[in-house]
């Protein structure tokens, strides 16, 4: 087996294991909480209440300071903030709302992954 398939079942595995907001097909989701002003993965086991979460503040009725990115020691590596930046960007730029990113790793991410 080579390391890449070995690579993609340990992430399957990893997801299956410690992740809630899943769909049928085992792919983590983010849930928007626009009343919090953030954008939310919850965390299986939620003893401690984990959870990975990117959060905003509106600057104008249009433009959003996207400010704040933490996903728990443990949970790292696994593309799980990566995932929240994709759904953050994909539902400010699909309501027409211009993004501020003052958080270094979403500067860092849009930079990789440019919003499109």
């Amino acid at each position: 087996m080579n390391r890449s398939l070995l690579r993609h079942r340990f992430a399957q595995n990893f997801i299956r294991k410690h992740f809630i907001a899943m769909d049928s097909t085992s792919k983590i989701q983010a849930v928007h909480d626009p009343d919090k002003k953030e954008f939310v993965i919850q965390l299986k086991d939620n003893k401690k209440g984990d959870k990975a979460f990117l959060q905003y503040d509106y600057i104008t009725n249009n433009k959003v300071d996207l400010y704040h990115t933490l996903v728990p020691p443990s949970y790292r590596g696994h593309g799980i903030a990566g995932i929240l930046a994709e759904t953050a960007f994909k539902h400010f730029k699909d309501n027409g709302i211009e993004m501020e990113l003052t958080c270094s790793y979403l500067q860092h991410y849009a930079s990789k992954h440019p919003p499109t």
